[in-house]
């Protein structure tokens, strides 16, 4: 994926998907990264947005999907991987700020 494939998209269009990610055009002009991957013995894929480019780069947008395919293939549904990330964090702020 190229800035040159994100910035010919038309609203709603999407760019082919490499490996389950795409980006698909907004109506505000931006892009949303996706990731569509089925979890092991699932029966349907999970559609995960990875973040908003420009905000997000396509090189952060390919790392973040890496992470995930992998969580993915061991099982692991990454919403619930980047909720408990997000807690460890916010206790380990609290616990520095106490």
């Amino acid at each position: 994926m190229r800035k040159s494939d994100i910035a010919k998209l038309k609203y709603q269009e999407a760019t082919p998907a490499v490996r389950g990610l795409s980006a698909r055009k907004n109506r505000d002009g931006t892009s949303t990264f996706l990731l569509r991957r089925k979890m092991p013995k699932a029966i349907s894929p999970l559609g995960l947005a990875l973040g908003v480019y420009p905000d997000m780069s396509i090189d952060e947008a390919e790392a973040k999907a890496v992470v995930y395919r992998n969580l993915i293939a061991k099982g692991i549904d990454p919403r619930v991987w980047e909720n408990e990330q997000g807690r460890a964090r916010e206790q380990e702020e609290a616990e520095r700020l106490s």
